[in-house]
This record gives structure tokens, C-alpha cells and sequence, in this order.
């Protein structure tokens, strides 16, 4: 058969192919900056080209510049509004931000216009339920998934499910078995280094820390989390840190409430469970700490809480202010 033509790529196509290789590489490889430019130069040539824009807001959901994501997808989907992929990555972006009424509203309309699409209906229930906190259902899938995949990339998601809901015994052993086959896998390697953080597990905390700072060297809390975990060897933080564990596997297990008196009985021997320790380390090595027990555990509660949850260190130390493409 003889191609005609018109059936060949035109030179502007082939440009704008290439520039969105070279931005989904530079994504890859965590450079957004660069990423950023080379999707604008593509949209100089074609300000409607929908695989653009896509990518453009994938590079703002990869950076966590959420709300950047949501100005960029409203903005297309004015010209776009059926656009499956632009609403998905607007319900997502909203997620994101915790804004639960919002989100409900954009899944609802999403159901209704693309009732085909049954897997990200789905998705998008899961995270409803998470943003409701309502781990008993997430969970209920979970393991419903769980009893039968195989595949290494799905083992990672159900894993970092599990660690999602502090769920952290079973997250672990879902996210080793994923690590087996995706050993250089960033995100997977910074939920396994968290993860093993919560569960006091500090030689595997730091060794999965390197392994995310190899592929992803801008990770600044998987930097901190290194030192940090040398914090567990020291006695009471030890015994406070398996506390905090048995408190999230029993959440998960039997509820809030029930994980709630666990830590109240916790916090009623508590001074028996941390005296012990700190003064076995004092009469060791003739420090004088127990004077400076409280200042001690705050400094520790303060520690665990941003090397656990993400949210807050990036509350803190994360990005304060989002690019926007000025001519967009």
C-alpha cells in the first residue's frame, strides 16, 4: 500500500511529538521546571492541544502544586467540558486539597456523564471514603484486591493503601513484596522508608531512604528521615514509637474508638512505661535525662509526625508558592 502524503506526520507534529517525549522524560526524572517549558513550548505551537495540557497539569499534580492543577484544568474544560481525562485530573487536584464537598459534587457529575468508566468511579469512591475517613470501607477493598493480585505495581497501590489508612503490619509486607520487582521505584522506596519508620524499624527505614533519594534527590523528607531513625534506638522513643504502631494496627483492625482506649490506658501507666527506660539509660551512661523527659518526648512526638505524614511536613517545609504559565 502506498502512503500518501497527507497521511505523513507534518513537521509541527513531529515538534510537538518531541517536545512532549522530552517533557514526559524530564518528569520522569523529577526536573518539573524543565518539564514546564518544554510542554509550553508545545503549546506555543497549538494553545488547544488537549495531550499538552494533560501533561502540563500531570507535572503540577507530580509536584503537588494541587491548586495550580485545579486553575489549569477548570481553565481547559471551559473549552473542553467532556474531556474524561481533565475531569478526572480535576476531581483528583480537589481531593488532594481536602476539599470534601467539592470532590463529592465533581464524582457525582463524573458518574453521571461517564457512567463507562468504572474503574476510576471506583478510585474516586476509595478516596471519598478517605477523605470521610471511613477506613473500614477502604480497607474492606483492600483486601478484597489483595487476596489476588500479582502484579507489582498493583502490590505497591494496595500497599500504599494499607499505609494510607496506618494500616502498617500489612502495608509492609505488600510493599516488600512489590519492592521485589520495582526496587528503584521512588515512590515506592519513600512509603516502604516511611512505613518502616512507624514501625521502628530504622536500618530498613534508612536503607529504602537512600534508595528514593537515589532516583528522587529533591526528596527532602526522605533526607531528614535518615537521621531521624537513629532517634529509635534511644529507649523511651523506642517503647513510644511501638505504642504509636500498636495504636494505628488496632485503628485499623477494630476502629477509632477502640485504638482511643488503648492509648488512654497507654497514657495512664505512661509514666511508669517511660520512667523505666530513661532511667536504665541514665544509670548506663550517668546522663541526667529524666529532667528532661517532657522536652525530650515532645521533640520526639514532633519528629515522628513529620517524618509519618507528609502532609505535615510539607505543610512546613514544602512548596509556598505555585508557577503559573503567565500567557495561560
Amino acid at each position: 500500500m502506498i502512503l500518501l502524503p497527507h497521511h505523513l506526520p507534518t513537521d509541527t507534529a513531529r515538534n510537538m511529538a518531541a517536545h512532549l517525549n522530552s517533557a514526559r522524560a524530564m518528569l520522569s526524572a523529577k526536573n518539573f521546571p524543565a518539564a514546564r517549558r518544554m510542554v509550553r513550548e508545545a503549546l506555543d505551537k497549538n494553545t488547544d492541544d488537549l495531550a499538552a495540557w494533560n501533561l502540563r497539569i500531570e507535572i503540577e499534580m507530580e509536584d503537588k502544586a494541587y491548586k495550580e492543577a485545579i486553575r489549569l484544568s477548570r481553565l481547559i474544560l471551559e473549552r473542553h467540558p467532556t474531556n474524561l481525562g481533565l475531569r478526572e485530573k480535576e476531581f483528583f487536584a480537589v481531593a488532594q486539597v481536602r476539599k470534601k464537598r467539592a470532590a463529592r459534587k465533581l464524582a457525582a457529575r463524573f458518574k453521571e456523564d461517564f457512567p463507562h468508566a468504572t474503574g476510576t468511579i471506583r478510585n474516586m469512591g476509595l478516596t471519598l471514603d478517605s477523605l470521610s475517613e471511613n477506613t473500614n470501607r477502604v480497607r474492606d477493598v483492600l483486601e478484597e484486591f489483595s487476596d489476588y493480585i500479582t502484579d507489582a505495581e498493583d502490590k505497591k497501590n494496595i500497599g500504599t493503601g494499607y499505609h494510607n489508612i496506618n494500616d502498617p503490619i500489612r502495608a509492609q509486607a505488600m510493599l516488600l513484596e512489590a519492592h521485589e520487582e520495582l526496587p528503584n521505584d521512588a515512590e515506592l522506596n519513600t512509603v516502604l522508608a516511611t512505613n518502616s519508620f512507624q514501625l521502628m524499624k530504622p536500618a530498613t527505614t534508612r536503607r529504602h531512604a537512600r534508595l528514593a533519594l537515589q532516583s528522587d534527590p529533591t526528596n527532602r523528607r526522605m533526607r531528614y528521615i535518615i537521621p531521624a531513625s537513629y532517634l529509635i534506638y534511644f529507649p523511651p522513643f523506642f517503647v513510644f514509637g511501638l505504642v504509636l504502631c500498636c495504636f494505628f494496627s488496632v485503628q485499623a483492625l477494630f476502629g477509632k474508638y477502640a485504638a482511643y482506649a488503648c492509648i488512654g490506658l497507654y497514657f495512664f501507666f505512661g509514666g511508669i512505661l517511660m520512667n523505666l527506660p530513661m532511667a536504665a539509660f541514665q544509670t548506663l551512661t550517668q546522663i541526667p535525662v529524666v529532667p528532661w523527659a517532657k522536652i525530650l518526648m515532645i521533640f520526639w512526638i514532633v519528629t515522628y509526625v513529620l517524618m509519618s505524614f507528609p502532609q505535615f511536613f510539607d505543610m512546613l517545609f514544602g512548596r509556598k508558592k505555585t508557577v503559573k504559565l503567565k500567557r495561560f
